[in-house]
C-alpha cells in the first residue's frame, strides 16, 4: 500500500495543475487554513485524465474563505451556503469551496437535512459516495485517503466509503452514480456495493427526472455502457416500465433477455453520442415484413412517451424519435429524389447518426441471423454519402432563388410562393432543371409554375 501511495503521490505532484486551481489552496494556506483537491479531480489526475473542474475542500468557514479570498481581490458568490459551499473566481475560473462537514439526516434520500461544520478532513472524507472519490490531495499536506480509494483505482474497482446500505438510503442517486462511473471508467462494481444496489434500487423512484435523465445520458456514452445495461438490466426496466414493455412486444422475435443482450451490444458499438446511444436503446430485433409491424408503429409513440417523463429538451427529443422513425429507411425503396429529399428534411448529421445506429444493429443482427434484414446497410450508406458529398441542393433553402425571386416572376404573394418553390425543387431534385438561378428564372417567366 506504501508503494502505491507513492506512486500515485508522484503523479498528483507531477500534474499539471492549472495556475488558478493552484492559487486557491495557496490562499488559503497563507491564511492560515487546511485546504485540498477532493473528488473527481484527484481522481481523474490519478487515473491519467485531465479534470474538468477542481473542487477544493478547506476547514475554513464560509464567512471566513469569503473574507480571504475577497482580501486577495477574488469575486465571491454564496452559490451553497447551506452546505457550506462558496464560489470563487480566480480570473475567470470558478472553484467551489467547501467547509469540511458533517451531514445531518437525509429524510428525502437525496439532501441532508442539515450540516454540521467540521475541523477535521477525516469527518469530511467519511461522508462521501465511493472511495475513488474519497482522496484528498494538497501540494502543502499531501495525500489523504483513509478508505483505500487509490487501492480500488488501481483494482478497477467501485466501492461505497463505509456501508453501502446507509449510502444508498441516504441518496438514492448514488446507486445511478455508481453505475455511471463503472460505465465511464470502466471499472467494476465491488459486491457489498453491488448487494446494496440490488437490495435498494427502487429509492430511485424518489429521484426527480431530469437527475435521472443527465446520468442516463452519461452513464450511455461510457466506455462499459453494455455491460453495465446488461448486468443491472433491472434498474434500467425500473427507471423505464415501458422500455421493458416495448422489449416484450418483440419476443416472437426472441426471449427478452436476449434482446436485451443485443440491445446492449448495439449501444456499445454505435457512436458515442447521447441521442444516438438512446436512440440504440431502444433497438428492435428485425422483421423481415415490408411494412411496419404494429408494435414498431408503436415504438414512436413509447420512445416519446418515456424521453417525455424524464423531461428531456425537445432538441434532444427530436433527435433520438427522428432515428427512431426511420430505422427502417433499408426496407423503403429509395430513389436518388427519395435520398435527396430525406436529405432535405433530416440533414447530413442526422443521416450520419442513423447509418451509425443501422450498423451497429447490422452487427448485432448478424450474430444470429447472417443473412440479416439490414444486409443493404453499407451500400445503402454509400449513395447517401454520394449526394451528402457531390448534392448542392437538397431543400428550399438550397434553391439559387428564394421567395423574392418567385414573386418578382409575377407570382401573388402568400400561400402560391411556398408552393411554387416546392415545385422549382421537385423539378430540381429529379434532374429537370439545374440548380442555376438564370435557368430557375426562365422557367418562372416562361410561365411553367402558373397553372
Amino acid at each position: 500500500m506504501d508503494d502505491l501511495k507513492e506512486k500515485y503521490r508522484k503523479k498528483l505532484c507531477a500534474a499539471i495543475i492549472p495556475p488558478e486551481a493552484l492559487k486557491c489552496i495557496e490562499i488559503l494556506e497563507k491564511a492560515g487554513f487546511e485546504a485540498y483537491y477532493t473528488g473527481g479531480a484527484v481522481r481523474d489526475i490519478v487515473m491519467g485524465r485531465q479534470p474538468c473542474d477542481y473542487d477544493i475542500a478547506t476547514n475554513a468557514k464560509p464567512a471566513e474563505t469569503e473574507k480571504v479570498f475577497e482580501k486577495e481581490g477574488a469575486r465571491v458568490h454564496e452559490t451553497g451556503i447551506k452546505h457550506g459551499t462558496v464560489t470563487a473566481v480566480i480570473g475567470k475560473e470558478p472553484f467551489e469551496i467547501t467547509t469540511y462537514r458533517m451531514d445531518g439526516e437525509y429524510s428525502d434520500c437525496r439532501r441532508p437535512d442539515s450540516v454540521r461544520f467540521t475541523s477535521d478532513i477525516a469527518n469530511d472524507l467519511s461522508r462521501r459516495d465511493f472511495t475513488c472519490n474519497a482522496i484528498a490531495f494538497s501540494p502543502y499536506r499531501g495525500i489523504v485517503d483513509l478508505f483505500s480509494g487509490m487501492e480500488d483505482i488501481e483494482n478497477r474497482l467501485i466501492r461505497c466509503v463505509g456501508d453501502a446500505q446507509c449510502r444508498f438510503k441516504e441518496d438514492g442517486l448514488r446507486i445511478l452514480r455508481a453505475l455511471r462511473f463503472a460505465s465511464c471508467l470502466g471499472f467494476e462494481i465491488e459486491e457489498e456495493t453491488k448487494k446494496a444496489i440490488a437490495g435498494n434500487y427502487e429509492l430511485l423512484g424518489s429521484i426527480s427526472r431530469e437527475r435521472i435523465f443527465q446520468e442516463l445520458k452519461k452513464l450511455l456514452c461510457g466506455v462499459n455502457a453494455g455491460k453495465i445495461l446488461a448486468d443491472y438490466a433491472f434498474v434500467f426496466f425500473f427507471l423505464m416500465p415501458e422500455l421493458k414493455t416495448l422489449k416484450s412486444g418483440f419476443e416472437g422475435r426472441g426471449n427478452i433477455a436476449d434482446i436485451w443482450q443485443r440491445t446492449c451490444k448495439v449501444i456499445d458499438g454505435c457512436e458515442c453520442l447521447p441521442h444516438i446511444r438512446f436512440a440504440a436503446m431502444f433497438y428492435a430485433p428485425c422483421s423481415e415484413e415490408e411494412a411496419a409491424l404494429p408494435e414498431e408503429k408503436k415504438e414512436v409513440q413509447t420512445v416519446r412517451d418515456i424521453l417525455n417523463s424524464l423531461k428531456t429538451s425537445n432538441e434532444f427529443k427530436k433527435s433520438v424519435l427522428d432515428l427512431i422513425a426511420n430505422r427502417d429507411i433499408v426496407k423503403r425503396r429509395f430513389g436518388d429524389k427519395d435520398i435527396l429529399r430525406f436529405i432535405g428534411v433530416y440533414g447530413p448529421n442526422t443521416v450520419n447518426d442513423l447509418f451509425s445506429l443501422l450498423k451497429s444493429e447490422e452487427a448485432a443482427e448478424k450474430e444470429v441471423k447472417p443473412a440479416g434484414c439490414l444486409s443493404n446497410v453499407e451500400s445503402l450508406q454509400q449513395r447517401f454519402e454520394y449526394f451528402v458529398q457531390n448534392g448542392t441542393c437538397f431543400s428550399v433553402k438550397d434553391l439559387a432563388i428564394d421567395g423574392g425571386d418567385v414573386t418578382a416572376a409575377g407570382i401573388k404573394p402568400g400561400p402560391d410562393v411556398k408552393k411554387t418553390l416546392e415545385r422549382i425543387l421537385d423539378d430540381v431534385l429529379s434532374g429537370t432543371v439545374k440548380n442555376e438561378k438564370s435557368l430557375l428564372m426562365a422557367r418562372l417567366r416562361e410561365g411553367k409554375y402558373n397553372d
